[in-house]
């Protein structure tokens, strides 16, 4: 996934330096630039292009460029207007263009707690291995560890020093699952017979998460695995309905 990102990324660069150099050329010729460009092709809509319809000015090139690729990636890019903007909480952008004509505008950022973290590992695992697992899960899916809630595992590993201590540097609550509660939900997930012989339950850090969280949300990683143990990501929904 990060790999896909850069490459995104470094696509859009080769578009905006071949577009820069077309319209340097066509100035010099006295002739009008037709670039088509990677959003052309995918029938997606560039900010460049976009700020051209709407006859605006962009604040930088490069910041377009770094949204239009994520428009390209298929991510997910808000478009804040003056009048009648509205946030979906079930959507968590990793890109906003803002449209206004005001030169100051003050922004905050929040982040919502509201990832569970499930973790299965070998017994006497490291606490460093534990905050580089959780970092390396959280990275490859542009996760802040700000918005982790909750870090969850089973009961026998309730006295796992790694885990323990890297619920405390990460300040955020650990809680404990018990396998009966595991095996009423383990089937819903890819489980394997060698860890059920030798603890009782085939799967960890998946019904883990699960249950830790309120049930409404969605995984965003079902497995990372990672020198010894495995990060599932389930992402709560604050959506009623």
């Amino acid at each position: 996934m990060l790999a896909k990102g850069m490459e995104s990324r470094n696509l859009v660069d080769k578009v905006f330096s071949v577009a820069k150099k077309a319209k340097e050329a066509a100035e010099k010729l006295g002739l009008f630039p037709i670039i088509t460009t990677s959003s052309d092709v995918t029938g997606k809509i560039a900010v460049d292009t976009l700020s051209q319809k709407m006859q605006g000015e962009l604040e930088s090139l490069e910041k377009a460029k770094n949204v239009t690729s994520l428009i390209i990636d298929g991510k997910e890019v808000n478009i804040l207007l003056p009048k009648n903007v509205k946030f979906n909480s079930d959507v968590n952008e990793e890109g906003v263009i803002l449209v206004s004509n005001r030169e100051k505008i003050e922004t905050v950022r929040i982040y919502p707690k509201n990832l569970i973290l499930g973790i299965g590992c070998r017994r006497g695992i490291e606490t460093e291995v534990i905050m580089e697992g959780i970092k390396k899960a959280m990275e490859a899916h542009n996760l802040s560890v700000k918005s982790i809630k909750k870090i969850a595992t089973v009961d026998l590993k309730a006295d796992e020093a790694g885990i323990i201590e890297s619920s405390k540097l990460l300040k955020k609550e650990l809680v404990i699952i018990s396998r009966e509660d595991i095996k009423k939900v383990e089937d819903r997930f890819e489980g394997s017979e060698f860890v059920k012989k030798q603890i009782g339950v085939s799967c960890v850090s998946e019904p883990c998460a699960l249950l830790a969280s309120n049930g409404k949300g969605k995984f965003i990683e079902n497995k990372f695995i990672y020198n010894g143990m495995t990060v599932s990501i389930y992402e709560e929904s604050f959506n009623d309905e």
